[in-house]
């Protein structure tokens, strides 16, 4: 999924690679990496919805990367991450 990709992408897979094939940990790891990614693949369903999908990658930078804590984004986190004043509007 996307988290997997991410964690390619960051040079992060091939260390985790052998420590998930097998135990409890691993299990618990992988599921915690489905849910994660569930969560961004939501907020980025959100933002696309409103046009602003250019903002996925900056919101997972900056934390956040699950709809619990999109929602209680405030205008100010929004001028910090660098948001668009008209794109602030749409999400209030």
């Amino acid at each position: 999924g996307q988290v997997r990709d991410l964690v390619q992408a960051s040079g992060l897979a091939m260390p985790l690679e052998p420590a998930l094939s097998s135990g409890r940990a691993a299990g618990n790891l992988q599921a915690a990496l489905a849910q994660q990614g569930d969560e961004f693949e939501e907020v980025g369903h959100f933002l696309a919805g409103l046009k602003l999908d250019r903002y996925v990658s900056i919101f997972v930078e900056n934390g956040f990367d699950s709809m619990d804590v999109v929602q209680e984004m405030q205008e100010s986190h929004m001028r910090e991450i660098g948001m668009a004043p008209g794109h602030i509007l749409k999400l209030q």
